[in-house]
């Protein structure tokens, strides 16, 4: 957490406030346990819950976040951070990131390491998000956690994350850009099949998502066929039991 002394100096209020409601949203939605972007369709479906967390004079989740009573110029984000002006920034955050999500522009580059393992990496430009097809094996591997996975992009070079901020790789998670890199990346290696490994809940709901689609091709340790998974056939793949849970993952 920023303390309210580092916050207050600047003279950007719409990026302070901008920040602070980032921050408020996500925190609402992970008490909840919801999954996906907090700035997806589900902040325009509870729009009014979330305007009201800011009502009060100051705010009460003002006070919580950055420490309100502390100082007294704060007052004058408390004048911006009104319900109706936090629906403005939200609304128009949630745009922005859609317009990101469904920029269609994917590199990709293969790579060999030291260890002589080949790859590919492929990465969504406008987002930054990437995924990283390990396929020396067969079934390979692919993970897609871009602070593991240098830039492919020259003109997008990392960046340190920045918590709460909403312009980092992390604010375009959950809405649907990992499923159009695994299925990018699946495409240019037609031939392997992918294993999956334990992940995040969000990571076994994609697995989960791939494995209907195409169950030869895609690993899921949720599924019943699991044990036999690597020695399945496409022919036989079709005609296998799938049953599907969201448990925990059971290895990969």
């Amino acid at each position: 957490m920023v303390a309210a002394s580092e916050v207050v100096t600047g003279e950007h209020w719409d990026a302070l406030m901008s920040w602070i409601i980032s921050g408020v949203v996500q925190d609402f939605f992970e008490k909840e346990g919801v999954e996906g972007n907090p700035f997806g369709r589900i902040a325009l479906a509870r729009l009014d819950e979330l305007s009201s967390l800011f009502t009060g004079d100051p705010p009460s989740v003002l006070r919580e976040l950055i420490g309100y009573g502390e100082v007294a110029e704060m007052a004058e984000l408390a004048k911006r951070l009104t319900p109706d002006q936090v629906r403005k920034v939200i609304v128009a955050e949630v745009e922005r990131r859609a317009v990101v999500a469904v920029d269609p522009v994917i590199l990709h580059e293969y790579v060999v390491d030291l260890q002589g393992r080949r790859g590919l990496i492929v990465q969504h430009q406008a987002s930054g998000l990437r995924a990283h097809f390990g396929y020396s094996n067969n079934p390979g591997f692919v993970f897609s956690k871009p602070s593991s996975i240098g830039s492919i992009d020259p003109d997008r070079p990392d960046e340190p994350e920045v918590p709460g901020g909403s312009q980092g790789w992390s604010a375009y998670t959950g809405l649907g850009i990992g499923g159009r890199l695994y299925r990018y990346g699946a495409e240019m290696l037609p031939e392997y099949r992918w294993r999956s490994t334990a992940g995040p809940d969000a990571a076994r709901a994609l697995r989960r998502r791939l494995h209907r689609e195409a169950p030869w091709r895609w690993h899921s340790a949720e599924c019943s066929c699991h044990p036999v998974w690597t020695e399945l056939t496409e022919l036989t793949a079709a005609s296998t039991p799938h049953e599907l849970t969201a448990g925990p993952s059971i290895g990969g």
